[in-house]
């Protein structure tokens, strides 16, 4: 992020298996990104865990 930054790039952090990460982790990793200049934040699920309640929760993410 520091050297995207320096070199005034756009770019976007992706959190692998997402849906398997500890909630308060997750959020610590949203904000620093967010804080750090992420233009976006990708919550990757290539485990199929995401259900009804992980989606539920990616939506409240989302407007962060």
């Amino acid at each position: 992020m520091r050297t995207a930054r320096q070199k005034d790039l756009r770019f976007i952090v992706s959190a692998e298996d997402a849906t398997r990460t500890d909630l308060e982790f997750l959020l610590k990793l949203i904000n620093l990104s967010k804080k750090k200049g992420a233009e976006k934040f990708r919550i990757c699920d290539t485990v199929s865990k995401l259900d009804h309640n992980h989606l539920q929760t990616s939506r409240k993410l989302s407007s962060l």
